[in-house]
């Protein structure tokens, strides 16, 4: 097979006019504050042609390979923006760390090579020649051996990762094109372009030899093991569908279907779920490994193609080939708060006042006070909790305030005693002390404090998750052209 790229055929112009304004108007060049468990969050323009992502192992950053720009973008995962960009050799389709976080691996297609970077200076250090047409590349456990898929070959290297060499060279394949090493470091499946029975090659690390073929529902364009290493997913282009493999037993338990198109994969790291990227329906599948069900979908950007789940899997990374971004995807549950902050100080009349409630939970929740009365002169923010002001009147004052988001709400009472001015205020939450005179009736919040429920919870949204809320959708149109090298004609 000969080295082509297939680029999809240009958009009318005012589509992408249309889509360009729908997408600053919903927000998406951005990542929204919170969100419920699996959904996009953001969006992330990155290079032209986005295909390979991962994560570095100490969660830091991802990186992501753009095929046409010929480099790697890098994103800060704390707030989600390119931070660096990298040249590397023509055409990137892949990209890997090594387990201690060392290096970085980026398969180049076009320049039959493996570009090395240091990701402590996101700089290349060094070039590994000698394959073809590389388009996937796993390391093994310990690091020591990296596995280069050589699509137009067909064959694997073998890489000897102190060296930076190719050590070895396993036959065997049919059009090798995407690679996964198991957890136990004991084997690596290699998918294939290639139907039937030659979908899915199985390779011994201990020999590096092919000792198996196993058919899967069509070509195979994603693999990944389950954290255990009992099951591998197997994405099938052509069938819409994904192929199970039970890994001890080397043979098929079951294929479900997902989206139009799948092509990437990726397990959660504790296996609680599995993210499949469809291309032609811009979604992405959440597969529950115990069941092998799709749940859920999740609409991200257009042409999603790899997976990256962070190492603590509170985030995912999508690229998204055709429109040159990467779709931000939260992936952990939200939880109730509770709040984690001590009780008030106590406050002197004609003295400024600030403290802050704090909470936990996911999203980060909001704060009212849900009765009683503040001292009078003291506010809350319903964002913040940021208890400030200047206290005007003395007494004892006993408020209840609670924080509140999407998965519960959790409440506390508070009692704040206010001095008379020149006088000094008592510390501790005030238990100690009989009420006085001057405090003021439970009567619920007033003014700004009555912001509770669901107008405290939507407080602050941006407008284009309101939009979105609202129920905009876009219909477009199915695509019948291959995104890039190698896909089938479909």
């Amino acid at each position: 097979m000969t080295k082509s790229v297939v680029v999809v055929a240009e958009r009318a112009t005012r589509w992408r006019a249309l889509l360009g304004a729908l997408l600053v108007l919903l927000g998406t060049f951005g990542v929204a504050s919170s969100a419920a468990a699996d959904s996009a969050i953001g969006t992330i323009p990155v290079g032209a042609y986005p295909i390979g992502v991962a994560a570095s192992p100490d969660g830091t950053k991802v990186y992501v390979t753009n095929y046409v720009s010929s480099t790697v973008s890098v994103i800060d995962t704390v707030t989600d923006t390119v931070t660096a960009t990298i040249p590397v050799a023509q055409s990137p389709y892949d990209v890997a760390f090594a387990p201690d976080g060392s290096r970085a691996y980026v398969p180049a297609y076009y320049a039959d090579a493996v570009t090395v970077i240091d990701p402590a200076t996101d700089s290349v250090v060094g070039t590994i020649t000698g394959f073809s047409g590389p388009t996937s590349v796993a390391f093994t456990p310990d690091g020591a051996t990296a596995y280069v898929s050589n699509f137009d070959d067909p064959t694997v290297s073998v890489v000897d990762t102190a060296t930076a060499t190719i050590v070895g060279t396993i036959t065997g394949f049919s059009w090798p094109f995407t690679i996964a090493i198991s957890p136990d470091g004991t084997k690596a499946y290699v998918g294939n372009l290639s139907s039937g029975g030659w979908a899915l090659s199985v390779v011994s690390l201990a020999s590096n030899t092919v000792t198996a073929t196993i058919a899967a529902a069509s070509e195979v364009y994603g693999v990944a093991f389950s954290p255990d290493g009992s099951k591998a997913y197997l994405t099938c282009y052509e069938a819409d569908a994904v192929t199970v493999i039970d890994v001890a037993s080397e043979t098929v338990t079951g294929t479900f279907p997902v989206g139009d198109g799948p092509v990437g994969v990726a397990f959660a790291p504790d296996g609680s779920k599995a993210y499949v990227s469809n291309l032609y329906t811009d979604s992405v599948s959440v597969v529950v490994p115990a069941s092998d069900t799709v749940t859920s979908t999740v609409a991200v950007g257009d042409g999603p193609y790899r997976i990256a789940f962070l190492p603590d899997g509170s985030k995912a990374y999508v690229t998204n080939d055709n429109e040159g971004t990467v779709s931000v995807l939260d992936s952990v549950s939200d939880i109730a708060p509770t709040i984690t902050s001590a009780a008030p100080p106590d406050a002197v009349v004609g003295t400024a006042y600030l403290h802050t409630v704090t909470a936990s939970g996911k999203p980060a929740p909001t704060f009212a006070v849900a009765s009683g009365s503040l001292p009078t002169g003291l506010r809350l923010d319903t964002v913040t909790g940021e208890l400030s002001g200047t206290p005007t009147e003395a007494g004892s004052y006993v408020f209840v305030v609670t924080a509140t988001n999407n998965a519960g709400s959790v409440e506390q009472e508070y009692r704040i005693v206010v001095a008379a001015a020149g006088a000094s205020p008592h510390s501790g939450d005030g238990s100690e002390h009989v009420p006085q005179g001057g405090g003021q009736e439970a009567s619920g919040s007033s003014g700004s404090l009555a912001r509770t429920g669901s107008e405290a919870r939507w407080a602050g949204l941006p407008f284009g998750v309101a939009l979105m809320v609202a129920g905009i959708a876009i219909i477009r149109l199915r695509r019948s052209v291959p995104r890039l090298l190698p896909p089938p004609t479909r």
